[in-house]
């Protein structure tokens, strides 16, 4: 966690196309992590897997009498097994980067957060703001932080999940 506390940090002072690169930057090292965390699992042994018998058609004959239709119709729509299992797998790695994103926006929001906090802070002892507005503005920041560190825990149970499945 303390490694994107210094990144996120980082980026508050680049400008906006700066920060679009790095954070593109970022999620493509984010992607490489991932795939190499796929093959390092891909190489174990999951046991016997089982043949997939092919999809069963039924007589053109009996489709025209019956006026179901045209069996390549029916067939268009089906998906085979180890097609659905890949779209699965390709599924949740792109849920797995998302949430990964997600808890680095919050982390990042909550460093503002800090750094608005310490900024009042300074206002406060240079006599820039009265003692009740500086309680104001800290008890928004409080609940603000409160509900990021809320979302925080919501995403990590959320990326546990993914990461066990």
């Amino acid at each position: 966690m303390s490694v994107v506390t210094s990144e996120s940090e980082s980026f508050a002072y680049l400008n906006p196309e700066e920060r679009l690169k790095k954070y593109k930057e970022f999620l493509a090292s984010l992607e490489r992590e991932d795939a190499a965390e796929r093959h390092r699992h891909a190489g174990r042994p999951s046991g016997p897997q089982p043949k997939v018998a092919p999809a069963r058609q039924e007589s053109a004959r009996a489709d025209s009498h019956d006026g179901r239709g045209i069996p390549s119709l029916k067939l268009r729509g089906t998906v085979s097994g180890r097609q659905k299992e890949s779209e699965a797998k390709a599924g949740d790695e792109r849920n797995r980067v998302l949430l990964r994103v997600k808890q680095r926006a919050v982390e990042s929001e909550i460093d503002e957060v800090r750094r608005e906090k310490a900024q009042l802070e300074r206002k406060l002892e240079r006599g820039h703001i009265k003692q009740e507005a500086y309680q104001q503005e800290l008890e928004q920041l409080v609940k603000r932080g409160q509900a990021l560190l809320r979302r925080r825990l919501d995403v990590a149970k959320e990326l546990s999940e993914v990461v066990e499945d």
